[in-house]
C-alpha cells in the first residue's frame, strides 16, 4: 500500500468502526475476562477485539 511501518497502526485504525488502534493491552483485557472467575461456568466464548474491523470490509 505504500505505507511506512510506523504508520500501519493509524492506517488500520481508520478502517475500523471505532477508529482506534487495537493495542496489546486491549487483547490482554479480553483474555483476562475469558480466564477470570466471572466466566468460570462459560465455555466456547469468542470475543472479537478488532475495533469493528469486519463490518467495514466489503464482502
Amino acid at each position: 500500500y505504500g505505507i511506512e511501518e510506523k504508520d500501519l497502526g493509524k492506517f488500520y485504525a481508520q478502517r475500523t468502526l471505532l477508529k482506534k488502534e487495537i493495542l496489546p493491552e486491549d487483547i490482554a483485557a479480553a483474555v483476562y475476562v475469558l480466564v477470570g472467575p466471572d466466566l468460570r461456568k462459560s465455555t466456547g466464548l469468542v470475543i472479537n477485539v478488532d475495533g469493528g474491523f469486519a463490518p467495514t470490509m466489503p464482502r
